[in-house]
């Protein structure tokens, strides 16, 4: 495990550095379908709405920076759609736009760190709060003291947004800019206060300025960057380029929401290595200042008029980014969306995406923007569902059986709810979606034994054999019961109250049952020398010893015999275990397959630790007290999503970063420190995806999973290297499993790399072992 301080918030490419916290999360691989929550009308009260909107056209305190037509169109259309879409009333509205002679409606700082302020202090738990920023965008560098005083992001810039009386650099600061970190923290106090915020930056903060031509007509696309140079800042200030104000100025409120009743969404126009555009619209508009909109907003307006049912934030930037990708091909900017996608835009309800997938039709087969890593596995059966605002409890028109899977993308076939496959085409719209509806699990499921004391019979066997036998089908299928100790993989061990008291340190006060791999139960306490002999030889990849097995542990007491509704109970608790087991070993074993048999020419990704003067590259053991250093780079032309997950080997599964890395670039090093909170075989899985295969970013979070409970056992005095305890599913992984591919030769196939590595206590020196490929 690690210890991490974050030390960058968007530095080098577009690393969007996402840190999550670790995450209780419920979605795992088999997941159920999403029901769309539908809360109750009856007595509900009415919910607040406030808006900010802001558009900066002209700059009159600084002829460095060009004046942009389409805020000024930008902002009445936005407001327009809040009023005859979502009922805003004009005084929940508040606009600063151009530069009008009532000076307290212009867009200058002291306007709208007034205007942020009086939302914080006036907004109430449960309103809604809309945030349009519209204009020009750049970087600064962080002065040397402040650097030193608030241990900021370690690239030394801060993003910028250039409100209307911005003016030149002055040699320590941008006087009147408004950095990404202010921006945080009004953001962070109104999701405090349980208000659900939406923020929208049309703005952007890279590349070169576009000028105009001497014709009369404008040039048809304006870029919405300034360049640091245009305001003075010497390039020598710079450490590298750097990033994206929603990345940077985007909180982790996944834990202030989470206990104040309040979300986050944000909407970013670009890429931090992209320009967010201003043109004409409609398309063959004349090039004239009235006819200009920002392309982000205008596709966002749009989007909603054109969808008459109500729309979740996911379904609405899927929607934007088929309109830019039916008008601009493959062409830029590629817009970002970070947060509680799956809550309804400006609305009370949530319907979760994490379970439904774009499918579309394309060269000839119907492609899944989701794989093995969802749970859609070779021979599981999908199905279409309506479209946003649809029947949800209408019975689905189309089923597809998948019949080629990768981690991250699946091909199928058209079939019956059963899966048989049916000799038809069916056309589908643009923004299909599907959802798993039965799943094919084979191999994946945890082999699980039930195993006893050696010298004491326990009459509850039988309830637990029935609870387990009987829970509902969709936990039931993650494991099969195993005969005999031999064949399992997982062990539940009933116990006297003497063996919790010795081995956990607390007394259960009845007999319990532990949850633990077969090499716990080696252990004196557990088998007898005959029963040691009758399970066989322990495989030697597999030969975890209590040092490990105090973190990848648990246990729960066993009810009285007959009480069959606390079996049921139990049951149910053990299955939360067994869940959190099947999705680490299959992302696992995913990953490891993935790994060996794809590879991944353009990206690098390493694990550097320095001892004894000299650097290590991906080592294969690491030891607590060390600090390592993560870094990807991507020495190909083309751009990718990423999602690096962090598996601990307490089964514990953590979103480490995740967001877009630029061709040809670098992401500025991670530097966590390595603990002892657990020992044992742990890892990166690093997910990459071609940006041009996909225009929404995978998301990954519904993998996150804290460990089992981290309860201690006494190691009595063992002092062998700890290893893994999934070294039958490795050894499966690397030999008998094998993953389909969609054909490695493929420019748009998902690239996989994995890094393993052995935690160990400090004065632990055994040599350990590595997979990496």
């Amino acid at each position: 495990m690690f210890r991490f301080t974050p030390t960058c918030h968007d530095c080098g490419v577009n690393m969007f550095l996402r840190l999550k916290k670790m995450l209780a999360v419920c979605c795992l691989l088999a997941v159920s379908p999403a029901v769309r929550a539908q809360p109750s009308s009856e007595g509900e009260a009415p919910h607040q709405k406030q808006a900010l909107l802001v558009g900066c056209t002209e700059y009159e305190q600084s002829d460095a920076i060009r004046r942009l037509y389409g805020p000024a169109n930008d902002i009445p259309m936005f407001r327009n759609m809040l009023k005859e879409r979502f009922g805003f009333q004009d005084a929940e509205i508040r606009t600063l736009l151009g530069w009008p002679t009532n000076e307290a409606e212009r867009p200058t700082r002291e306007n709208i760190v007034k205007a942020l302020d009086e939302l914080v202090a006036t907004a109430q738990p449960g309103s809604q709060v809309v945030i349009l920023i519209s204009g020009h965008g750049t970087q600064v560098p962080v002065p040397e003291e402040k650097l030193a005083e608030s241990g900021e992001q370690d690239d030394g810039l801060d993003e910028v947004f250039l409100p209307a009386d911005a003016r030149k650099w002055n040699g320590t600061e941008l006087p009147n800019g408004i950095t990404d970190n202010e921006f945080s923290n009004w953001f962070t106090s109104l999701t405090d206060k349980g208000v659900h915020l939406w923020v929208i930056f049309d703005t952007c903060h890279s590349g070169t300025m576009t000028r105009g031509g001497a014709s009369d007509e404008l040039e048809e696309e304006r870029s919405r960057a300034v360049p640091p140079s245009q305001l003075g800042i010497p390039a020598s200030t710079f450490k590298r380029t750097t990033g994206n104000l929603l990345a940077s100025a985007t909180p982790n409120l996944k834990q202030s929401a989470s206990a104040h009743g309040g979300s986050f969404t944000g909407f970013s126009a670009a890429q931090a290595f992209e320009e967010a555009p201003e043109l004409p619209r409609p398309a063959k508009a004349p090039r004239k200042p009235a006819h200009y909109y920002g392309l982000f907003t205008y596709s966002l307006v749009k989007s909603i008029e054109r969808q008459k049912a109500p729309l979740n934030y996911r379904e609405l930037g899927q929607q934007i980014l088929n309109l830019y990708c039916a008008e601009r091909g493959t062409r830029g900017p590629t817009p970002l969306f970070e947060g509680s996608l799956e809550r309804e835009v400006l609305g009370q309800k949530t319907w979760g995406d994490h379970s439904t997938y774009p499918i579309k039709l394309q060269s000839g087969s119907f492609r899944i923007q989701g794989g093995e890593l969802n749970g859609l596995t070779v021979g599981s059966v999908v199905a279409l569902v309506p479209e946003a605002g649809g029947d949800e409890a209408a019975a689905p028109a189309l089923y597809f059986r998948i019949t080629e899977a990768t981690p991250t993308e699946a091909v199928a076939q058209p079939s019956d709810a059963e899966g048989t496959v049916q000799d038809q085409s069916p056309a589908l719209a643009d923004n299909s979606r599907c959802r798993l509806h039965s799943q094919a699990l084979g191999e994946m499921q945890v082999k699980l034994g039930i195993f006893r004391h050696p010298r004491i019979e326990f009459p509850q066997e039988g309830d637990l054999r029935i609870a387990l036998e009987t829970l509902p089908e969709r936990s039931r299928n993650l494991f099969q019961l195993e005969p005999d100790l031999q064949s399992a993989d997982w062990v539940l061990y009933l116990v006297p109250p003497s063996v919790i008291r010795e081995e956990f340190d607390t007394d259960p006060g009845a007999p319990a049952v532990i949850l633990a791999t077969p090499a716990l139960l080696r252990s004196s306490w557990a088998m007898t020398e005959e029963q040691k002999a009758a399970a066989g030889p322990q495989p030697e990849s597999s030969a975890a010893t209590s040092t490990h097995a105090k973190f990848a542990t648990t246990w729960h007491k066993l009810p009285p015999a007959k009480d069959r509704a606390a079996f049921n109970t139990l049951a149910n608790k053990l299955a939360t275990d067994v869940q959190k087991i099947f999705t680490w070993q299959n992302v696992w074993r995913v990953a490891q397959t993935s790994s060996t048999l794809q590879s991944a020419p353009d990206l690098q990704f390493t694990i550097r630790v320095h001892r004894n003067g000299e650097e290590v590259i991906n080592p294969p053991v690491l030891h607590s007290g060390e600090t390592i250093h993560v870094q990807i780079e991507n020495e190909g032309v083309r751009d990718y999503w990423v999602t690096l997950l962090f598996l601990g080997s307490d089964l514990s599964m953590t979103n480490f970063m995740s967001g877009s890395i630029k061709a040809s670039s670098k992401s500025p090093p991670l530097s966590p420190t390595v603990d002892d909170s657990t020992v044992g075989l742990e890892g990166f899985v690093l997910l990459a995806t071609p940006i041009s295969t996909g225009k929404m970013e995978p998301q990954f979070d519904f993998l996150e999973q804290v460990g089992l409970k981290e309860t201690e056992v006494a190691t009595r005095g063992s002092k062998s290297v700890p290893t893994s305890p999934f070294g039958r599913l490795l050894d499966a992984a690397r030999s008998e499993v094998k993953t389909r591919s969609l054909g490695t030769e493929s420019v748009d196939q998902p690239n996989v790399i994995m890094r393993t590595w052995l935690t160990q206590p400090v004065g632990n020196t055994g040599s350990g072992s590595s997979t990496n490929p």
